[in-house]
């Protein structure tokens, strides 16, 4: 089976303390035009309960920045990433790592440069689907779930993060900040 992925943005994704939360798929939400179908391009829809037999299953999921599977990952289930199906979509709640990357993706989440609020993306496997009579439409009626990730734009413009960061992280960085400028010795 091919793994394919799929992004999604502004809804709200929130990143605080070093935590980012928020949709990863918004149910019943269209995607924009993807490539393919009969006339070249079509739209998606994730039917309610498409995550739910792979959250099930309990396999690893992993978060990346960009889809990036060979950088290390910022998260993973079940340990700092969770992971649930709800009435409106896929949400994650994801403790990110104090990597390098973990904090530039905060730091670009915290200025607005991943899509306003902060896209997101899922890698999935194909288990049931449904197309409508044209071709035009496909609903995805169960996904396996491999990875969410971050990302800069989202084919499911429904979906987003947020940024929550806890005082001392606040903190710190004025600190660094005073720091570069001299105002701190």
């Amino acid at each position: 089976m091919k793994l394919e992925k799929r992004f999604q943005s502004r809804n709200s994704t929130q990143a605080s303390e070093g935590v980012i939360s928020g949709y990863a798929a918004v149910y019943d939400s269209p995607s924009l035009p993807l490539p393919g179908g009969r006339r070249g391009q079509f739209v998606e829809r994730i039917a309610p309960g498409a995550f739910d037999k792979s959250l099930e299953e309990k396999r690893s999921v992993k978060l990346f920045f960009g889809h990036n599977d060979r950088d290390l990952p910022l998260a993973s289930s079940p340990g700092t990433l969770q992971l649930e199906s709800d009435g409106k979509g896929l949400r994650f709640s994801a403790d990110i790592a104090d990597t390098t990357q973990g904090r530039d993706v905060m730091t670009l989440m915290e200025r607005g440069d991943l899509g306003g609020e902060g896209s997101v993306s899922f890698g999935f496997q194909v288990v049931q689907d449904e197309w409508n009579e044209a071709r035009t439409t496909r609903t995805l009626k169960e996904v396996r779930l491999y990875e969410v990730s971050i990302v800069s734009e989202a084919a499911y413009p429904a979906t987003a993060s947020n940024l929550r960061h806890s005082p001392g992280v606040k903190a710190r960085k004025l600190q660094l900040s005073r720091a570069r400028l001299g105002l701190i010795k």
